[in-house]
């Protein structure tokens, strides 16, 4: 049985933090205004060399979650693991992307 578990430490808070801030930076004009949101633009249309090219970024991170997510399906479908269990890895991953995947894994090699 694979049930669902958190990743520990910071680093998947971190990854959730990082996400929200960013994707409202890039797609809410009026959160901008907002002292972490006009860091993270700033810094964001910096990197990124303009709004377009942040809002491009962030919505390739968020389609690459949602893809994560469905090769997470995938793996508990393979592997048998019971649906309750297959929803709660899959909003995991679709949280904080790749981290999930990988403590998935870890957890399926240990059940072997």
């Amino acid at each position: 049985m694979v049930a669902p578990r958190w990743p520990s430490g910071p680093v998947p808070w971190l990854a959730i933090v990082g996400m929200t801030i960013g994707t409202a930076a890039a797609f809410i004009p009026t959160a901008r205004h907002l002292p972490v949101m006009k860091q993270a633009y700033s810094i964001g249309t910096l990197l990124f060399r303009s709004g377009f090219g942040f809002q491009l970024v962030m919505g390739s991170a968020i389609v690459m979650h949602v893809s994560e997510a469905f090769i997470t399906l995938w793996i508990c479908n393979k592997n048998k693991i019971p649906r309750g269990h297959t929803l709660g890895w899959f909003g995991i991953v679709l949280l904080i992307g790749y981290l999930g995947i990988h403590e998935l894994k870890r957890r399926l090699k240990q059940a072997k």
